[in-house]
């Protein structure tokens, strides 16, 4: 909310990870307590703006709400990769299913499409995801802020100040600085077959013209 009163800041969003985290958590998941069926799951928590805000498109369903994350309502939203899992149909929205040796039940509200992640030399198959509407530890704040604006950790952490003198930013990278070092194996292929490619054509030509030249 304090974030939100800058005049440089659109809106705010909050996760306990992301699909270009600096960590991954991952969790199973069941459809009864106890189930010996286990579905692992690339774990999330969020509020609904964060949802919002990676406008991931949404196949079926809807993303949850901030205020069903404040009312600590059990909400879900997977992906296509886990709701297979889950029904071989893709038939999940209402379903309830429990986190892995919990009894808490979570309800199924959305199911967005399946990400194309990078990851090394290729891009990475995506992994059954879930979002849910809880915010734990190890909060991420991912911060949009409006056309031909920037912040800095400084920015942020004069917020944090405001809240609690204590809080400080332990993490602070862009988006186009997370996406650029996940396709760093990309740029660095791409740049070297150009490379041999003009070195390849150049010694092509140069062996076609040696022997037109001679034979003229």
């Amino acid at each position: 909310d304090e974030l939100r009163q800058d005049q440089k800041i659109e809106t705010v969003g909050l996760s306990s990870g992301s699909p270009i985290p600096y960590r991954n958590v991952f969790r199973n998941w069941v459809l009864q307590p106890g189930a010996d069926h286990k579905i692992l799951a690339s774990d999330n928590w969020s509020n609904g703006s964060f949802l919002t805000m990676l406008e991931i498109p949404l196949v079926a369903g809807r993303y949850f709400t901030d205020a069903e994350e404040r009312a600590g309502e059990n909400k879900l939203v997977v992906n296509q990769a886990m709701a297979k899992l889950i029904d071989a149909k893709q038939d999940v929205i209402g379903k309830i299913i429990y986190p892995d040796g919990d009894s808490m039940a979570y309800e199924i509200v959305g199911v967005v499409s399946d990400l194309k992640i990078p990851a090394g030399q290729k891009i990475a198959r995506e992994e059954p995801r879930s979002f849910r509407s809880n915010i734990e530890n190890d909060i991420e704040l991912l911060i949009r802020v409006k056309p031909g604006q920037t912040l800095t950790a400084v920015d942020v952490n004069r917020h944090a100040a405001k809240v609690n003198p204590e809080m400080k930013a332990f993490y602070f990278e862009t988006t186009e600085e997370a996406f650029s070092k996940y396709t760093d194996a990309q740029k660095t292929m791409a740049g070297l077959t150009a490379g041999l490619s003009i070195l390849v054509l150049l010694l092509t030509t140069i062996g076609i013209y040696g022997i037109l030249s001679y034979s003229v």
